[in-house]
C-alpha cells in the first residue's frame, strides 16, 4: 500500500515541475525575456560634445565614444546636407580601445574613445554657429550630433 502512495506522489510531483517548466517558457516568451538574452547587444555610439567642425580649415573633428560588441562600420557620415569621404578620414588620435579606416569605411571596436579628423569637400554656410552630423552603420542605425563651427 505504502509503494503505491510513494508511487502516485512521485507522478504528481514530476506532473507539477514540468508544469511549471513549460509556464516560465511560456510566460519568458510573452515577455520577450529571450529575445533580450539571444540578441545581439545594442550599439550606442556618441558624437561627443566637443566636437567641432573647422571653417578655416574644411575639417571635421569627431570626438566618439562606442559602447557595444565587437565593433560597428560606420560606411557614411553626413555634415548637414554634404556627404563625407571617409576615406580621407584620419585617427588623430585613441584615447582607449581601438579603431581604424577599413577602405572607406570607419571600423570603431567597444569601449573605444577617439579623435577622429575628416575633411570636407565642399565649405558650409559662413553664418552657422551650429551643424548636425549623421553617422550611418551597417546596423541600420543613425547617429546624430551637433558639432560648434569655429574659425
Amino acid at each position: 500500500m505504502r509503494r503505491a502512495v510513494l508511487g502516485h506522489a512521485l507522478c504528481i510531483m514530476i506532473v507539477v515541475v514540468i508544469a511549471i517548466a513549460i509556464s516560465a517558457v511560456i510566460f519568458g516568451y510573452v515577455v520577450g525575456a529571450w529575445n533580450v538574452l539571444g540578441s545581439k547587444a545594442t550599439e550606442a555610439l556618441e558624437v561627443l560634445g566637443d566636437s567641432f567642425y573647422n571653417s578655416t580649415t574644411n575639417t571635421v573633428v569627431l570626438h566618439i565614444y562606442a559602447n557595444y560588441r565587437p565593433y560597428a562600420d560606420v560606411y557614411r557620415i553626413e555634415l548637414g546636407s554634404i556627404v563625407l569621404n571617409i576615406s580621407k578620414a584620419k585617427i588623430l588620435r585613441v584615447e582607449r580601445g581601438r579603431a581604424e579606416i577599413v577602405g572607406s569605411t570607419l571600423r570603431i571596436y567597444a569601449g573605444t574613445v577617439a579623435w577622429i579628423s575628416i575633411p570636407v569637400d565642399k565649405p558650409l554656410y559662413d553664418t552657422l554657429s551650429f551643424v548636425e552630423i549623421r553617422l550611418y552603420t551597417h546596423h541600420g542605425f543613425v547617429y546624430r550630433g551637433i558639432l560648434k563651427v569655429v574659425a
